[in-house]
């Protein structure tokens, strides 16, 4: 039986001038509606909607932490089969095999970095390998260990008591012996374990959910000459339907995805700038406690306004002049900032513990990206609060990074994505 050949047209209605110059009118009105639908819903009762979008989100980490954690765990495997299969890896995105890349590599990566993760890398770097070294997967289940060691031997806990405190004070008195492979929090293995858990959130899962976005769209719409946008990527499943409105449906809920994902990204990025506002100048009215500073709805606004005119600016001037030396200006920043940290900090020690973290997440990774905990347990709890929220913080906002990265990586290779 023979193969049909590949697609290398596909119809799209856009207008021709005005507003919606472009774009395909339908979509984008359509979009637009939904969107404002939701927002004046939220405005209109802002408790309310509150409960309703709550209880939607502990539905789904009830009942879909499976698929996510499985879905991001098929976005590793085909990455890494696409860029390590040779003939795969090799494939060049564009259809002239002279022509070269658009912008540099140092550009092309800052460009990578600013969209992908270069807002929560720099907010959470720190603070969730802290937070992870007192609370993690191998401290919960050496907690769950601990109290079924402490029951067997008759000892009860008292009411609010830390189980690991009276571990050791049993320990020291001799009323248990230690028990192995318990981690403590703040120790030395718990170290290692927060290591290994941050690198599994901003590590190969994050690069692989957008990389196979944008590996997807930059293969169909430069190598195939097909339009650059969402349905592109599903042509060989549903082939000309795509001209109607089953493209019409893929691409208004890739830009709802979107939009939604860049607002949770934009309030975790706005809550940092307030804060790092407040740290440099120490004006009160923009935090609403000094001893437990909380950015102001005034603060917000204000690094909401300084952000948009930076994004318009940026925007306005082009991919390839403000959005690149912007993120150029960000990298280098960025290399700054863990040179100060490296040659002024504990320079050994964060190397050292760099190298082991690497190492223990490699060796890891294949445990961590299938298992499943039931939410209903404390670890299961925790894995909802990480590893589900970043994996549904990923998939929404990898139609708009994906979109990105096939724009700036015409003519480079499959491989250069990884």
């Amino acid at each position: 039986m023979a193969f049909r050949p590949p697609l290398k047209h596909l119809h799209i209605k856009t207008q021709d001038s005005g507003f919606f110059e472009g774009l395909n009118r339908f979509v984008a009105l359509s979009a637009l509606l939904l969107i404002s639908l939701v927002v004046i819903w939220i405005l209109s009762d802002i408790e309310r909607s509150g409960i309703v979008l709550s209880a939607i989100k502990n539905w789904s980490y009830a009942n879909l932490n499976g698929y996510y954690i499985y879905a991001v765990s098929f976005y590793i495997i085909v990455c890494l089969t696409v860029i390590l299969w040779p003939s795969f890896g090799r494939t060049k995105l564009g259809n002239d095999p002279n022509a070269k890349p658009e912008f540099s590599n140092f550009s092309w990566f800052s460009m990578i970095f600013g969209a992908g993760i270069g807002i929560g890398v720099l907010t959470y770097s720190a603070a969730e390998p802290l937070w992870h070294l007192s609370s993690n997967p191998e401290t919960i289940m050496s907690k769950d260990l601990i109290m079924a060691t402490l029951s067997n031997n008759g000892i009860r806990l008292p009411e609010g008591a830390d189980v690991f405190a009276v571990y050791q004070e049993q320990i020291a008195a001799n009323t248990i012996a230690p028990i192995d492979g318990v981690v403590l929090p703040r120790s030395e293995e718990a170290l290692s374990a927060a290591y290994r858990y941050s690198f599994l959130h901003w590590g190969i899962s994050v690069w692989a959910t957008y990389s196979l976005v944008g590996i997807c769209l930059a293969f169909f719409s430069y190598a195939r000459g097909l339009p650059l946008t969402m349905r592109s990527a599903l042509t060989p499943l549903f082939g000309k339907h795509l001209e109607g409105k089953l493209g019409d449906i893929i691409d208004i809920s890739a830009v709802i995805a979107t939009i939604f994902g860049i607002s949770q990204t934009i309030g975790v990025g706005l809550s940092t700038f307030a804060s790092g506002l407040y740290s440099i100048t120490g004006a009160e009215w923009l935090v609403t406690n000094t001893a437990s500073p909380e950015p102001t709805t005034g603060a917000l606004l204000l690094s909401l306004f300084i952000v948009m005119c930076l994004s318009t600016a940026s925007a306005l001037s082009g991919v390839g002049r403000g959005v690149k030396w912007l993120s150029n200006i960000n990298m280098v920043l960025s290399i700054l900032l863990l040179a100060f940290f490296l040659i002024f900090g504990a320079t050994m020690f964060a190397l050292e513990m760099l190298g082991k973290g690497i190492f223990n997440y490699i060796v890891n990774l294949p445990a961590m990206m299938f298992t499943v905990w039931d939410p209903n347990t404390e670890l299961g709890s925790w894995q909802t609060s990480w590893s589900i929220f970043y994996w549904a913080w990923w998939i929404a906002f990898a139609p708009f990074v994906g979109m990105f990265l096939a724009r700036i990586s015409k003519n480079r290779t499959i491989r250069e994505f990884g």
